[in-house]
C-alpha cells in the first residue's frame, strides 16, 4: 500500500501543536484494530493520519509519544514507527530517532525535516509489528538520596511490544522568513 492509498483510506485528523514541557491536556489517540491497515517491508499494522500545513522551506519538529498498558506484570507499549509526507505520497522525514522517554512506561520517537513547497503534509504513524511481544523498551527506577543523586533500586520495568496502543503526538513549526 502507498502513501497515497493512506490518505484515501483514512479520514486525517488535525495533527495538534506542540505543547512544550509536560501537560495533562495534550490531546491523545488510540490506535486499535478498527483503524484502517498498511502493509510496511515485513509486517502489516494499523495506522493513525494526522495533517498539518507548511509553508515551503518551514522546517518541523515531531515528536510522538507512546504510553504502555502498565497494568499487570506484564506491560504492553506500543513502538511508533512514523512517515511525514506530502500530498503526493513523497516521504520527507528525516532523522527517525526512537528512545524510552525520561519517564516510565514511554517511548517517544521524533521527525525533522523541511517543507520542499507549500502545502498539506501527513504525519502517518503505526504500530512497528516487526517483533510482536519482544521486549523494545527497560527502564530502571531510582530513588533520590540525601543528596539528591539518584540511587539505583535495582526494580526495572520491562515492556513488550504491542500492536495498539495509545499515542500522543505533537509538531512544532519553525517558519521560514519570505518562504512561499
Amino acid at each position: 500500500m502507498s502513501n497515497n492509498d493512506a490518505i484515501r483510506l483514512a479520514k486525517p485528523l488535525p495533527l495538534p501543536e506542540k505543547i512544550d514541557g509536560f501537560s495533562l491536556n495534550r490531546e491523545s489517540f488510540e490506535i486499535t484494530s478498527n483503524d484502517p491497515v498498511m502493509k510496511f517491508a515485513n509486517f502489516t499494522s494499523a495506522y493513525k493520519l494526522f495533517s498539518f500545513y507548511m509553508d515551503k522551506q518551514d522546517s518541523f519538529e515531531i515528536e510522538v509519544i507512546s504510553f504502555c498498558d502498565c497494568l499487570g506484570f506484564y506491560k504492553h507499549i506500543l513502538a511508533p514507527i512514523s512517515y511525514v509526507f506530502d500530498k503526493n505520497g513523497n516521504n520527507i522525514a528525516q532523522k527517525v530517532v526512537r528512545r524510552t522517554n525520561g519517564g516510565v512506561g514511554t517511548i517517544s520517537l521524533h521527525l525533522s525535516g523541511k517543507a520542499p513547497l507549500a502545502g498539506q503534509y501527513y504525519l502517518l504513524t503505526a504500530a512497528d509489528n516487526s517483533n510482536p511481544g519482544k521486549i523494545v523498551s527497560k527502564e530502571g527506577f531510582s530513588l533520590l538520596g540525601v543528596t539528591y543523586v539518584p540511587i539505583p533500586t535495582g526494580v526495572s520495568v520491562v515492556n513488550h511490544s504491542n500492536p495498539f496502543g495509545k499515542i500522543v503526538p505533537s509538531y512544532k513549526l519553525n517558519k521560514s522568513i519570505g518562504g512561499k
